[in-house]
């Protein structure tokens, strides 16, 4: 607002309105929002018990939904019993997961790097399991050892941790 010279608390509701209009007329808010997007999907995925909740709540809706008449062209999508198909996880949303989960088993911490033991495999694991109506989207997806995803998990209920390995030492 430092166009109009005003300060915050002298601002109305027309020089709202006027700002919004010169932001709308030169795209710069669309930019504005598509890059303020990006910064809060980027600090959300980083919660993964956020991102547990959010595709529980998804799940519901979708379970709600199941008797629901299905267009045409999402049925390909969908199998009998309601839940979505499962579908290979794309390269990108492995590596955008291994990174956020730091290359540890976010359930029992254990190193799937490849650094320390070669013996360790990832998984890449639903949130909240297509049985239970969670679906595709890197927001339900983290990464598990193979023991953990097919001992521990077991397509039970949603699960993840609430651990994160902090991004630097906090100096006292």
């Amino acid at each position: 607002l430092l166009a109009i010279n005003k300060s915050l608390a002298e601002v109305d509701e027309i020089d709202l309105y006027d700002y919004y209009d010169k932001l709308n007329f030169n795209d710069s808010l669309d930019i504005l929002i598509k890059k303020l997007t990006s910064e809060v999907f980027y600090i959300l995925f980083q919660n993964r018990v956020l991102m547990m909740k959010f595709n529980q709540m998804i799940s519901d809706v979708l379970e709600y939904e199941k008797n629901s008449r299905i267009p045409e062209e999402l049925k390909m999508l969908i199998r009998k019993d309601g839940c979505l198909k499962r579908k290979n996880i794309p390269k990108w949303v492995k590596r955008a997961v291994f990174f956020r989960d730091k290359g540890c088993c976010v359930l029992c911490h254990k190193d799937l790097t490849n650094l320390i033991n070669t013996n360790n495999q990832e998984n890449y694991d639903h949130i909240v399991p297509l049985s239970q109506h969670g679906f595709n989207d890197i927001s339900n997806i983290q990464l598990l050892c193979k023991e953990c995803n097919q001992i521990n998990k077991k397509d039970k209920s949603a699960q993840t941790s609430d651990k994160y390995y902090s991004w630097y030492d906090e100096l006292y």
